[in-house]
């Protein structure tokens, strides 16, 4: 066995080679309430006024409260308790705050479930279906249950072995291919780890009804879920005992390696948990990984019963150069095929197109490389498994071969600058049709929504360009893009809505009241559409409406973009000087002090 010291030093290098996976996975669990629910960021966010703080904390009891009134069958009590918490929260919002509750489908969202409506909602439709009180209530109580026990088992548990899985490859390898959270999903044992977890939950639970069992049976039980991480075909009780026979003669120990993290808790207090978010437990989690690595090696050396059934020795090491070459044939004469048809670029083309995906050239020599970077992108994993970078999955005892996807968008492209702009305008006229649309719905009105005249909302079209050129980078990535969406997405609608307001003194759109608003420009339900829109652009529409781009022949084209580049031009120049407004499209009014100062400067 090594020392708390080795441990130690083992984890600081564990991190320092994956610091941002490792730590946005403990976020993500954080965030999951799966651990660390101490450092959860979103536990402080809430905190606008006095007021409405008084509210929120209220809500979380009425909402116990409102499911109490059902079970009692005091439906309507429970309903107005919770109509009067959500009543409190818009009455107690106001315009300055970022946590509006007043506005919006995700303000609605968070009222219903915080103030416990969306019980009575349930229960209600469930008394109209069934025309009886008392099988309403049955089937509220068998639906509740069935969904609380199926999200924490299935996504808040089996995520501890997932972090745990992750953590082991991080420790042995350089890379970790974020496609290995799915670990679990893709052996076929999701259900059988997820069991283990919430069964050692379930023993732990009554521990903790003795007067010290819960103390030594946590240290019993801790190496649980790295088994079952390990090899998820392990029975759950099979799983527990190993633990249990694994930390004999180490509880002590690793008590005293909790004990060594006190400066850490002291460091956490004294940042309000920021350091953990940002280091600690990621650090705490690497720490105890190396930990498990060596009680496992003692475990077998002891031969331990069931230990021999910790089998996946490449979670420790890299397999041999010549079976992994054996194994990842296939993948080593893709990549020979690869590097035969590689298509030659020249400096500015291999600039343009790695960094904003533009290409400078023809389409058919665009269409050849894009073909073979798709292909490099694909095989890219298999060769660092190849290589003894990332773990060889294919040489996983429970691996089996995947199916090929039916479809293939081929999203690792670039594309041409007449593509481009006529992308540009089919995205503007989609988000046209969507604004009309929705007003159309709600108000029953034909309003020609937007700043110009014609049938485009160009912010729509320049979101998707920017996502598409900006990020292009990121595109292998679609965590990293994903946020980059959402922050391009931001910065240019609350740019736009800022210049717009200098340049005419009103607002053609206002997000006052919504959930997580900045200023009324931004708000967290509008970037949320914006970025899953952008990422189906950029991952499927945008290569689909590429493709048949692409079949059309130039000489079209070309006149075509051209003519509409000439119509847009000209509907900026004339909306300048008049731009669309009226009921429906510029509805955000300036307040009086506003309205004065424009006034002013008109005079000026």
């Amino acid at each position: 066995m090594r020392t708390r010291k080795d441990w130690k030093k083992a984890a600081h290098q564990t991190i320092k080679k994956h610091y941002f996976l490792l730590i946005m996975l403990c976020l993500a669990a954080s965030l999951l309430g799966s651990e660390f629910s101490s450092s959860n960021p979103i536990q402080n966010l809430d905190q606008p006024t006095s007021e409405t703080s008084s509210v929120l904390q209220e809500s979380s009891t009425s909402a116990s409260d409102v499911l109490t009134d059902i079970l009692e069958n005091r439906v309507e009590q429970g309903d107005a308790a919770a109509q009067s918490v959500i009543d409190s929260l818009q009455k107690n919002t106001k315009d300055t705050d970022s946590l509006g509750h007043t506005e919006g489908i995700l303000a609605k969202v968070v009222n219903t479930v915080s103030s416990g409506k969306v019980y009575i909602v349930l229960i209600k439709a469930l008394q109209s279906i069934t025309k009886s009180n008392s099988i309403a209530t049955v089937l509220f109580i068998l639906i509740y249950l069935t969904v609380t026990l199926a999200f924490s088992i299935f996504v808040v548990g089996i995520f501890r072995a997932v972090l745990r899985r992750l953590f082991l490859e991080a420790r042995s390898y350089q890379k970790v291919p974020i496609s290995h959270i799915g670990y679990f999903r893709s052996v076929g044992r999701w259900a059988r780890a997820a069991l283990g977890i919430m069964l050692e939950g379930i023993y732990m639970f009554f521990w903790t009804l003795t007067i010290v069992g819960g103390a030594i049976k946590h240290y019993s039980y801790i190496m649980t879920d790295y088994i079952l991480a390990e090899n998820p075909d392990i029975k759950p009780n099979e799983a527990i005992t190993l633990s249990r026979k694994m930390m004999q003669g180490h509880k002590w120990e690793c008590f005293k390696l909790d004990v060594s993290f006190i400066g850490w808790y002291l460091v956490s207090i004294l940042t309000f948990g920021i350091s953990d978010i940002f280091y600690f437990n990621a650090y705490q989690t690497s720490v105890y990984t190396e930990y498990y690595a060596d009680l496992r090696r003692c475990a077998k050396d002891a031969s331990i019963a069931s230990a021999e059934k910790l089998n996946d020795v490449y979670l420790y090491g890299a397999a041999d150069k010549d079976l992994l070459a054996q194994t990842y044939a296939d993948t080593v004469e893709k990549a020979a095929y690869i590097q035969q048809n590689a298509v030659p670029l020249t400096k500015a083309q291999q600039f343009m197109s790695n960094t904003f995906g533009i290409w400078l050239g023809s389409v058919q020599e665009k269409n050849a490389y894009q073909k073979i970077e798709n292909m490099r992108y694909q095989n890219q994993n298999n060769m660092d498994a190849e290589e003894g970078k990332c773990y060889p999955m294919r040489l996983n005892p429970l691996w089996k071969q995947k199916k090929k996807a039916v479809l293939n968008f081929q999203f690792l492209r670039s594309y041409t600058v007449w593509s481009l702009l006529m992308m540009f305008f089919i995205i503007s006229f989609v988000g046209w049709i969507w604004e009309v649309s929705l007003y159309l719905v709600n108000t029953g009105a034909f309003v020609n929504r937007g700043y110009l005249f014609g049938p485009w909302i160009p912010i729509y079209g320049t979101g998707a360009m920017m996502i598409m050129i900006l990020l292009s980078s990121l595109r292998k990535n679609p965590l990293l893009e994903a946020v980059g969406a959402v922050i391009v997405s931001g910065i240019i609608e609350f740019t736009t809505s800022w210049a717009m307001e200098m340049m005419y003194g009103m607002r053609w759109w206002d997000y006052t009241g919504y959930f997580l608003n900045l200023n009324g420009r931004i708000c967290a339900e509008g970037l949320f559409v914006f970025a899953v829109g952008g990422m189906i652009f950029i991952y499927f529409l945008g290569p689909t409406i590429d493709t048949i781009l692409a079949k059309i022949p130039q000489k079209v084209i070309i006149p075509l973009a051209l003519i509409l580049c000439t119509l847009f031009a000209g509907d900026m120049v004339y909306s300048h000087f008049h731009p669309n407004t009226g009921e429906g499209v510029t509805g955000y009014q300036p307040s009086v002090s506003e309205t004065a100062s424009l006034e002013t400067e008109q005079l000026l």
